[in-house]
């Protein structure tokens, strides 16, 4: 194939604070991201959220991330009513990995693309590629979990061992702005096209954590779903942080 793929129209890329959303919805997305491969482009493709379009607001390594992106997918409903809010049309969908990283597996094996998933403990990358080796038999896939020394021999060892495998697509669960840092200072030395920032992804697609009835999901509640479940851990980023964020939404507009 040849020619490059024609990314986000500035029509469809709203500003949020100071970093951008893209209005696309999954299989577009999905079409994109493959067609990078195809092409042997190297790229970023990224996701916002109030927590992170809070974080590129403090002007953590996220903004730099989210500046190099090639798309960033709105994941979350705040996001949505944001755009909203803010006047922009059409509102972008929400698309969260729940839902839209199985249906980017099934392309990638369909296509045989190669995937590599980094992130969680040793124990849920080890079920959550065992779940995936069994939904999709003839995907190329390997893992390595997350809790490893982020500098030096054993981060060298890490990269050796992506670059061995050679996959089209990285996905990166090491929690937000972690991965973000880690994705920008080893992209350059990383042999894979596409990078994703999925932050607790494999938790919640093994399994181990609960995943929201749809329709609370639906209704844009699934913070709240989330909150209920880990109360200690999410209460400033969910309760705190969501004020933040329609606080700085209304102050800029």
């Amino acid at each position: 194939m040849s020619g490059s793929v024609i990314w986000m129209n500035t029509k469809n890329r709203y500003k949020i604070l100071n970093t951008f959303v893209d209005n696309i919805e999954h299989k577009d997305l999905n079409r994109k991201i493959i067609r990078a491969s195809d092409l042997n482009e190297k790229i970023i493709v990224g996701n916002l959220n109030i927590n992170a379009a809070n974080l590129c607001y403090e002007n953590t390594a996220l903004k730099d991330f989210n500046n190099k992106a090639k798309i960033i997918f709105c994941d979350g409903s705040g996001i949505s009513l944001a755009c909203f809010l803010l006047g922009y049309k059409p509102v972008p969908k929400k698309i969260t990995y729940n839902t839209w990283f199985p249906s980017l597996l099934k392309q990638c094996e369909k296509n045989k693309k190669k995937v590599f998933v980094l992130g969680s403990s040793k124990e849920v990358n080890n079920q959550s590629l065992e779940l995936f080796e069994k939904n999709y038999p003839k995907l190329e896939l390997k893992g390595h979990h997350g809790f490893f020394n982020k500098n030096g021999g054993e981060n060298d060892r890490i990269i050796e061992q992506i670059n061995k495998f050679k996959p089209d697509i990285l996905a990166v669960g090491l929690g937000m702005p972690l991965q973000e840092k880690w994705i920008l200072e080893n992209f350059d030395r990383i042999d894979t096209h596409v990078f994703l920032n999925g932050g607790a992804f494999l938790e919640w697609l093994s399994g181990n954590q609960y995943q929201s009835p749809q329709f609370i999901s639906n209704i844009g509640f699934e913070w709240l779903w989330r909150l209920m479940l880990s109360p200690k851990k999410l209460y400033k980023r969910y309760l705190i942080g969501n004020f933040l964020f329609f606080y700085r939404i209304f102050s800029n507009k």
